[in-house]
């Protein structure tokens, strides 16, 4: 499997304060660069807090809830 650039599932994540700091972090980050004037990193900074946000929200992959899993050795039926 190929590497992720951020790992939800990874053990330094499992808090959900780290989850707030990396996006409040990066949020923060984009502020200061538009105070500056650089508009591209502030947009670039801005993208990756979205993007953050997105993946420590997404709800994690599983079956799907429509098709109920057929429990084993109930071939009779």
């Amino acid at each position: 499997m190929a590497a992720r650039f951020i790992d939800p599932d990874h053990p330094f994540f499992a808090s959900k304060g780290r989850r707030v700091a990396v996006v409040a972090v990066c949020t923060f980050w984009a502020a200061v660069e538009a105070f500056m004037g650089n508009f591209g990193w502030a947009a670039l900074f801005l993208a990756l807090a979205g993007w953050c946000t997105w993946v420590f929200t997404r709800p994690k992959a599983g079956p799907h809830p429509a098709s109920p899993e057929k429990p084993e050795g109930d071939d009779a039926a």
